[in-house]
């Protein structure tokens, strides 16, 4: 069988959803084409080289300085493509939207999936910048991936939407070699005399909002709550140490960043992602709903897609501490929606969110 050679690239940030993204990817398509993987993170390269997927790593040296690295993709891109006869580039991140047109001109069909909504509001320079090199390269790639309707909703105000594709991220938990999600939740915390365990996970940065559930917190502390909360936060970033500050008094531990979060899942009793946004399709709240953990999630559009409009995980106002403190008083009077919530989102996932459903719309988008 003539097997299609496809070509993964990701050369830029070390952290968020893009590696584990095309970690991810390579796992998903590994039965169906002959997967090379050009990426610059060594935690990546290490994982995808356990799965015998072709790697071509880029030199520590040579991912810490972007402006060389800039130059020199091109270039590796070339000798790459014609040395392993590549005929599908799949691009993600930013900054390799410069590739699009390179692997266009050797001949190769191209994909480039966005992941993050073009909210130019955000206001931060960096991910600013990384819109304007999105939308110019857009038009480069035959075919264009979002990972959601909400982004795919930004990009179509840039390109036709003929040549725009919805992917949805999935749920894609290896356990002993096999793809499965995890066993159902069964220990849901309801007794009054234990506090309510909420698990953050993720980057610690401003906009991911981890203060709004220290606000709420304390909101709660102040009210007639007869039960009391504690919080578990999973994760590392130039916030961490203002957040500490901002959680003193309260029952909050910070455990750093872990490899392996399931741990985490398994022993919690509510998840929240109170992310500001801008988010693609967040794998972390995947993440809890696959493990049947009830959730509460700010009202982004993608957060909105994922549930229903709040069916099958209540939604808050984004940035609104009084309005998640509502949210969770609510769990804490009905601890019966614990499991009404956790049943419900882990069956969502199975149904929407799955590898099986991912790899199905690869093949088809990529003529396996």
């Amino acid at each position: 069988m003539n097997r299609k050679r496809i070509l993964l690239v990701h050369l830029g940030a070390t952290v968020g959803g893009v590696p584990t993204y095309l970690g991810n990817l390579a796992l998903l398509l590994h039965d169906d084409a002959d997967v090379t993987c050009f990426c610059s993170f060594e935690d990546l390269v290490h994982r995808l080289r356990q799965t015998s997927t072709k790697v071509i790593a880029v030199p520590a040296w040579l991912a810490r300085r972007r402006l060389l690295r800039t130059v020199v993709a091109p270039l590796a891109l070339g000798y790459i493509v014609l040395r392993h006869r590549i005929r599908i580039v799949a691009l993600s991140g930013s900054m390799e939207g410069i590739l699009a047109l390179p692997a266009r001109l050797l001949g190769c069909r191209v994909y480039y999936t966005v992941h993050l909504t073009l909210q130019a509001e955000s206001g931060r320079l960096k991910h600013t910048l990384a819109n304007s090199v999105i939308c110019s390269t857009l038009r480069f790639a035959h075919r264009v991936i979002c990972v959601s309707e909400a982004v795919a909703a930004d990009v179509v105000k840039h390109i036709p939407s003929k040549r725009v594709t919805v992917i949805q991220n999935w749920v894609n938990l290896p356990l002993n070699g096999v793809t499965q999600l995890p066993a159902k939740r069964e220990n849901f915390g309801s007794a009054d005399d234990k506090p309510l365990r909420l698990l953050f996970i993720g980057r610690l940065l401003p906009h991911k909002g981890t203060s709004l559930i220290l606000d709420a917190m304390r909101r709660l502390n102040t009210g007639n709550c007869v039960r009391t909360v504690s919080l578990t936060v999973v994760g590392e970033g130039e916030s961490r140490s203002e957040l500490e500050r901002q959680a003193k008094g309260l029952a909050v531990r910070f455990v750093g960043f872990q490899a392996n979060p399931t741990n985490f899942y398994q022993n919690a009793d509510l998840f929240i992602n109170p992310t500001l946004g801008p988010e693609g399709l967040p794998l972390v709240s995947l993440e809890a709903m696959s493990h049947g953990l009830p959730c509460i999630l700010s009202d982004l559009p993608v957060h909105k897609e994922i549930t229903d409009g709040g069916k099958y995980a209540p939604l808050f106002r984004s940035g609104d501490a009084d309005d998640l403190c509502s949210q969770i008083r609510l769990f804490l009077l009905a601890p019966g929606l614990l499991d009404l919530y956790g049943r419900l989102a882990k069956d969502l996932v199975k149904a929407r969110y799955s590898a099986d459903i991912a790899r199905k719309r690869y093949a088809e988008e990529f003529g396996l």
